[in-house]
């Protein structure tokens, strides 16, 4: 019976096409095993060559960098590893990018991408053999992205056309983001002028990078560093006072290190310029009485925030506003609005954009507000920010005292 799995009939092997066909089949996989097998073969024994390799198609397209992710996908774990750890991580960062979630080593573009590899690997051969090529910026390469960025800063376009031929564009792409637009175009002019150069003309820029270089890693201290820094240290504070006073003697005393930190730093004063969306996301967490006691030791208005909220809220918001608070009770209001919008960004409600661009409006300078004597911008003229108070020489009363 056909209940009986050992006794159902077995259907005899099929003849001509079908058989040829399934015949093929097995010959045209085991033929792309012993391709993979032959490939990985060589990763394993010369994973340096390989990563050279898986570099050059990071540099040249996004399908490319693609096709190093699913190439190595082919390669054991042990292999993976000393691949990778030949790699810079910057090329590294856009391998594992890309994700490949259904592997087929026998499908149409595994295939390729082993044939791929293959013709590269005999072309690296060959040119190996017709000459030694020199590579008089190999120093440069080893270095992450920023650092990159930091020892060009300043170079002549003649000499950034020059590196340009030897690093890819990608590891360049930090650098070129701080170049203004005439920079750009006059070492594209230099790049296309460039017809041919040896190793003497590289050696002046050799000399005056590393020179730049011993002397950025004699600096334990950079610029991003004492940048995050910054930002860390105004974060944590927990008085919003004494954050947007500490951001305004930056702004005073060093001007081009405080455009960095501020975009990254959200003051009390700021809630001023939130979008129409953003405010009403908020309120709908954060009460009025929260938020107006948040905002108590200032004496700018607020109005700008209120406009368009509904009137009871405005009230219960002025009516807190107006009181003298416990720093204590100020600081803890802040904190919870602080913490409702981190939470409303890292749940994707609201947008960093749309945050940044709140700080931008309120560095910008607008127009006079409800007789305000002041000019508004986000960080009030003077630092003093309480009525009788001041809060740069007695922090203790921080946010004690009530908005005009």
């Amino acid at each position: 019976p056909l209940s009986r799995r050992e006794e159902s009939p077995v259907p005899p092997p099929a003849k001509g096409r079908g058989e040829r066909t399934r015949e093929e089949l097995y010959s045209k996989d085991e033929a792309a095993l012993n391709s993979i097998k032959e490939i990985t073969e060589e990763a394993k024994n010369h994973p340096q060559k390989i990563a050279r390799i898986l570099s050059k198609w990071v540099s040249q397209s996004d399908d490319l960098a693609r096709a190093s992710s699913l190439f190595l996908r082919n390669c054991d774990i042990k292999t993976v590893e000393l691949v990778c750890q030949a790699m810079h991580p910057s090329d590294l960062e856009r391998v594992i990018g890309h994700v490949i979630e259904d592997f087929e080593p026998f499908g149409q573009e595994n295939h390729r991408v082993i044939e791929r590899m293959r013709a590269d690997l005999a072309v690296a051969a060959s040119e190996q053999l017709m000459r030694e090529r020199p590579d008089p910026l190999d120093f440069i390469k080893r270095l992450s992205d920023d650092d990159i960025r930091d020892i060009l800063e300043g170079e002549s376009e003649g000499n950034i056309a020059l590196i340009a031929t030897q690093i890819p564009a990608h590891r360049l792409q930090k650098f070129y983001d701080t170049v203004n637009p005439e920079t750009m175009k006059a070492i594209l002019a230099g790049l296309a002028r460039i017809e041919k150069a040896s190793v003497l003309d590289f050696e002046p820029i050799q000399e005056l990078l590393k020179n730049k270089m011993e002397t950025i890693a004699g600096n334990l201290v950079l610029e991003k560093d004492r940048v995050l820094a910054i930002q860390q240290m105004v974060s944590v504070v927990a008085s919003p006072v004494l954050q947007r006073d500490m951001m305004y003697g930056l702004q005073v005393d060093s001007p081009d290190l405080y455009s960095k930190v501020r975009p990254a730093v959200f003051v009390a004063t700021d809630l001023r310029y939130l979008s129409s969306r953003v405010k009403n996301m908020l309120i709908q967490t954060v009460d009025a009485d929260t938020l107006g006691s948040a905002v108590s030791g200032f004496d700018i208005s607020f109005s700008l925030f209120l406009d368009g909220l509904p009137d009871a809220y405005q009230a219960v918001f002025k009516d807190a506003q107006s009181r003298n608070y416990d720093a204590i009770l100020v600081n803890t209001a802040w904190k919870r609005v602080n913490s409702t919008i981190s939470e409303m960004l890292t749940a994707g409600l609201i947008a960093k954009v749309e945050i940044a661009n709140t700080i931008m409006r309120a560095d910008a300078p607008i127009a006079k507000e409800n007789g305000n004597d002041r000019g508004e911008a986000g960080l009030p003229d003077e630092p003093g920010a309480s009525e009788g108070t001041d809060h740069s020489s007695d922090d203790d009363d921080e946010g004690n005292r009530g908005a005009a």
